[in-house]
């Protein structure tokens, strides 16, 4: 999952992923990852979530376990309340 202040991406290989306008949307009632509207800013933010995995090498979109010390690198990251998103 990915946040910023305005969207969040609850990224599942396509399938059952999920993009919602926050601002918008603050209940998360539409699901708009498959509205062509939002397909750039879409894309934007899977890559940025890849990023994120990569760099904390958090295995998520194989499903397969987390170890130990990269989860308290990735908390660490999280806890610095950094805005990744700064362009939206």
């Amino acid at each position: 999952m990915l946040r910023t202040e305005k969207l969040k991406l609850v990224y599942d290989n396509d399938k059952n992923s999920e993009l919602y306008d926050l601002e918008n949307d603050p209940n998360e009632l539409h699901n708009l990852y498959f509205d062509a509207s939002y397909s750039k800013v879409k894309n934007k933010l899977i890559k940025e979530l890849r990023k994120e995995v990569k760099k904390y090498n958090l295995d998520q979109f194989d499903a397969q376990p987390i170890s130990t010390e990269n989860i308290e690198k990735y908390n660490e990251y999280i806890s610095k309340d950094l805005n990744v998103m700064k362009m939206y």
